[in-house]
C-alpha cells in the first residue's frame, strides 16, 4: 500500500509505502512485547492444539499482526489457502456471514496436511447479536475443521454463548522502550535523521498505540525530512491535551451537566486522536500536581480505581462519567 504526499514547497509528489505495513511483523519472533502471549501460542502450535481465540485490547498494539504471524508460521506457503481474514463490522448480515465462512471451511486445500483452517475476524466486538449466534452455531458444527481468532477492543461485547468457546488473551499497550526500539529501527532502515527525545515526546503524547506511533513518525518525516524534537513538538501540538482550561471551563459551569461534559470531552478526544485512558492519565497528573493533603490522597485512590477498571477494558463511557464526576468534586480547589 502506498500514499502520495504533495509537499508544501511545491516539489514533486513523493510515493511512500506506509511504514506500518512495510515493517509489519511476519513471524512471532518479530512481535514487539506480548512475550507471554507469544510463548502460549507457541505451546499451542507445538502441541497442535490451537483453541478458538479472542485477542482483545486497545487499538494499534499488535493483535492482528500476532495472529497473522501465527498463521504464516503454521501454514507457510499455504497461508492464503488456509486463512480467511474478515472484518466482522463489514459483514452484510448473518446469512452472508454464514455463507462466507462455511464456503471457506468447505474448500479443500491441495497438498495441505494441517487438520484445520483459521478464520480471523477483526472488530469482532462490533458483530450483531444475530451474527454472534450464527458464529456460535458454526463453531459447534465445524469446530474440528476450523479455528477462529476474534479480534476486538472489549470482551464484554461478546455473548456468553460465544465467549465460552474462546480463550481470551488481553493485549496491553506497548511499553515506551519497546515503541522507541521499533521507531529507531524503522528510522535507521529508512536512513532518516532523528533525535531520540523527539520519539520520547511522541510516545508521551500518543501512548502505547504502536500503529499510530509509526504513522505519526512517517507523517512528520514527510513534512520535515527529519525527526527533531522541535519539529515534533510543533507538528503534534494539536494532539496534546494542553488546553486544560477547556476541561475546567466545563467542570466549573453552573449548573454543571455531566452529560454535556462527557459529550464535549468525547468530541475533543475524537478530534485530537486521543484515547481515553491515556488522556485520563495526563489529566490525573495535572490534578496530582495541584491538589494537596487529604484531597490529593482521596483523588489518587479513586482515580487509580478508575484507571484499573479501564485496564480491564470495561465500557469506557461509564469510566468517563466516573472520572469527570471525580474531577468535578475538586474543581473549586483548582480554579
Amino acid at each position: 500500500m502506498t500514499t502520495t504526499t504533495v509537499l508544501s514547497s511545491g516539489r514533486a509528489p513523493i510515493q511512500q509505502t506506509l511504514w506500518v505495513e512495510k515493517y509489519r511483523p511476519t513471524q512471532l519472533q518479530d512481535i514487539e512485547s506480548h512475550q507471554e502471549i507469544i510463548h502460549m501460542l507457541r505451546q499451542f502450535m507445538q502441541q497442535n492444539q490451537l483453541p478458538h481465540l479472542f485477542f482483545y485490547g486497545p487499538a494499534g498494539i499488535g493483535k492482528t499482526s500476532t495472529v497473522l504471524s501465527l498463521a504464516k508460521e503454521m501454514y507457510r506457503g499455504k497461508f492464503r489457502q488456509m486463512t480467511l481474514h474478515l472484518n466482522a463490522s463489514d459483514q452484510q448480515g448473518s446469512d452472508y456471514f454464514r455463507k462466507e465462512i462455511i464456503d471457506f471451511i468447505s474448500t479443500k486445500g491441495l497438498f495441505v496436511t494441517m487438520p484445520y483452517k483459521i478464520v480471523i475476524l477483526d472488530e469482532a466486538d462490533s458483530m450483531s447479536k444475530e451474527s454472534q449466534i450464527v458464529l456460535t452455531e458454526i463453531i459447534n458444527e465445524y469446530g474440528e475443521d476450523v479455528r477462529f481468532c476474534l479480534i476486538g477492543n472489549y470482551q464484554h461485547a461478546l455473548l456468553p454463548e460465544l465467549s465460552s468457546h474462546l480463550i481470551k488473551l488481553l493485549f496491553l499497550p506497548i511499553p515506551k522502550e519497546s515503541s522507541l526500539t521499533v521507531g529507531e529501527l524503522i528510522l535507521q532502515k529508512e536512513q532518516v535523521p532523528y533525535e531520540r527525545p523527539a520519539l520520547e515526546h511522541l510516545y508521551d503524547v500518543m501512548g502505547g498505540d504502536l500503529r499510530k506511533f509509526i504513522n505519526m513518525l512517517q507523517t512528520v518525516y514527510l513534512r520535515h525530512r527529519s525527526i527533531t524534537l522541535t519539529g515534533m513538538i510543533t507538528f503534534i501540538r494539536q494532539y496534546e491535551f494542553g488546553n486544560i482550561d477547556f476541561l475546567f471551563h466545563l467542570l466549573g459551569q453552573t449548573p454543571f451537566s455531566i452529560i454535556h461534559t462527557v459529550r464535549a470531552v468525547k468530541q475533543y478526544l475524537m478530534e485530537h486522536s486521543q484515547c481515553f485512558p491515556w488522556w485520563m492519565n495526563k489529566v490525573s497528573l495535572y490534578m496530582c500536581n495541584r491538589l494537596t493533603g487529604p484531597s490529593l490522597f482521596t483523588f489518587i485512590e479513586q482515580a487509580s480505581q478508575i484507571e484499573y477498571t479501564c485496564s480491564e477494558l470495561v465500557n469506557y463511557d461509564i469510566q468517563m462519567y466516573a472520572f469527570l464526576s471525580l474531577c468535578h468534586q475538586y474543581t473549586n480547589q483548582l480554579l
